[in-house]
């Protein structure tokens, strides 16, 4: 859960094209300089993203943040407390183009932040 609230966007914003077998949502902050995707793997496959970022939006900074535990049966334990957290996913910008890959049985959240413009 700490995963979502971290990367909360109180606007939700259109996506299009089929996110299938992904889940996916976009929100972006009250400001409107973060976008933040918030994506599901449900298979046991891992699956290719590619997500185009409209023109209005420059983007400045990338970050996805994932958790991919690797089994559907994954815990917490006292001898592995970390064994199901967020960890630093990569991530590829190409101008108004995103791509990275969603591991089997994953949630991530990436958030772009939009470039300031100079003044």
């Amino acid at each position: 859960m700490r995963l979502w609230r971290d990367h909360y966007g109180p606007e939700r914003i259109a996506m299009a094209g089929n996110p299938e077998p992904l889940n996916a949502v976009a929100t972006k902050s009250n400001d409107g300089d973060d976008l933040f995707v918030k994506l599901v793997n449900p298979t046991a496959e891992e699956v290719p993203v590619e997500i185009a970022i409209a023109d209005g939006f420059r983007i400045g900074r990338a970050e996805l943040k994932l958790v991919a535990p690797g089994a559907l049966d994954a815990r917490n334990t006292l001898e592995n407390p970390s064994a199901v957290a967020p960890r630093q996913g990569r991530v590829e910008v190409r101008r108004q183009d995103v791509r990275f890959a969603l591991p089997r049985w994953s949630a991530a959240s990436l958030t772009l932040t939009q470039q300031q413009t100079r003044r």
